[in-house]
């Protein structure tokens, strides 16, 4: 569930629209859902766990997901908490990337005004300008 946040790539998280993305991370935010979702993966065995990383697009094969199933298998609460809270950081980062990258390809002149700037701060910090 929230082991695929911010994972985009193959599949899974990648292909989901930004409004159940999102819904998803307040989920993640509330105390209680958070526990299900801990005791949840706690309580599946190791191959339904692998497959869900499979489908999440987490992992690329299935010796990988497998080393990864049980790795969370072996999780403290407290670090299962502490992954959880850092997916949750990293779906956010990338979905404010994707709305950055969104904004500045919707607007050519945009794009060609950072580029300028950027251009003047690097000539004036070689000294040229």
């Amino acid at each position: 569930m929230a082991m695929g946040m911010g994972m985009g790539g193959h599949g899974g998280m990648a292909g989901m629209d930004p409004s159940s993305l999102s819904g998803m991370s307040a989920a993640m935010k509330n105390p209680a859902m958070m526990e299900s979702a801990m005791a949840m993966m706690k309580n599946m065995d190791e191959d339904s766990l692998a497959n869900m990383l499979m489908s999440s697009g987490m992992c690329r094969n299935p010796d990988q997901a497998k080393t990864m199933a049980k790795q969370v298998k072996g999780m403290s609460d407290t670090q299962m908490r502490m992954m959880m809270k850092t997916a949750s950081v990293v779906q956010g980062v990338g979905q404010a990337a994707a709305r950055t990258k969104e904004v500045l390809l919707s607007s050519r002149t945009l794009v060609v005004a950072l580029a300028v700037i950027l251009l003047a701060v690097l000539l004036r910090y070689l000294g040229i300008m």
